[in-house]
């Protein structure tokens, strides 16, 4: 269902009005193929795709003009079948069905490039109660592993970093500095905006380089390795010209962003 929304959705950016025209889609029990063009398909190609189907026993979900009484035949689904599927996402319900729809099977495109992202939070109670009956293996866990580190992220970070930072901070406190709870806000702070940043490029460099795991590890390598130059010369900076090293910082952030809004669209 998620392939066919996206060929639709990508019919329409190229301007195609009644993309139905330019679709196949058939199916067995465990294997679709998808067929898309560039033009609308001919009659003798819907004939030709009819007769593989009946002699393999394929069941045709869509091809222009299909009657409901060719779909869900020789491997029968229970509604939503691909065809049901297929009449929605090509009709004027498509928003209603894609919000209505139990797993995310919304287009996929470049701002939202996973694919295989199908679970919703909303379905996990279900699923859960459905466990004795095997409902757990629709379960992304992924997206369990990533909230539970997340958890072990945050407790760790207050047992060593924070807890051990109070009473030494109390202990060593200048007069006139800030609270050590200034201080912890101010670096998880920027922490949080190095990832955001560092996520915007990821996925621009994911379309360059073409896989997502060469893009973090080209993006954080690059982040780490001028973070760690700029932390060095920052007190060098500061030493020499105290009163331009805002100035130039400011500056520095203006010209990248310049060039990821500017520049990198048109190249990747």
């Amino acid at each position: 269902m998620k392939l066919f929304a996206t060929a639709i959705a990508a019919l329409e950016a190229e301007g195609e009005t009644s993309p139905a025209r330019r679709i196949v889609l058939l199916h067995d029990w465990s294997t679709a193929t998808l067929l898309v063009k560039h033009s609308p398909f001919a009659e003798r190609e819907t004939t030709a795709v009819r007769r593989f189907a009946a002699e393999r026993q394929f069941d045709l979900a869509w091809y222009p003009g299909i009657a409901p009484s060719e779909a869900n035949r020789y491997h029968r689904m229970v509604p939503p079948s691909l065809h049901d599927a297929a009449l929605a996402l090509l009709g004027s319900e498509r928003s209603a069905f894609l919000a209505g729809y139990k797993f995310d099977i919304r287009p996929a495109t470049d701002d939202r490039p996973f694919f295989y992202r199908f679970f919703r939070w909303k379905l996990l109670p279900e699923l859960v109660a459905l466990r004795v009956q095997g409902g757990l293996v629709f379960v992304d866990s992924g997206y369990l592993v990533s909230l539970l580190a997340l958890l072990q992220a945050v407790a760790a970070a207050i047992i060593l970093i924070l807890l051990p930072l109070a009473p030494l901070a109390r202990e060593r406190r200048k007069p006139g500095a800030p609270a050590w709870w200034r201080i912890a806000f101010y670096f998880l702070f920027l922490g949080l905006a190095f990832l955001l940043v560092e996520i915007g490029f990821i996925h621009r460099f994911s379309l360059f380089l073409g896989h997502p795991l060469t893009a973090i590890a080209v993006t954080l390598a690059s982040f780490l390795v001028s973070a760690g130059v700029g932390s060095g010369m920052s007190g060098r900076f500061a030493e020499r010209w105290p009163n331009a090293a805002i100035p130039l910082a400011v500056a520095a952030i203006v010209a990248l962003g310049t060039v990821y809004i500017l520049v990198l669209p048109p190249l990747f």
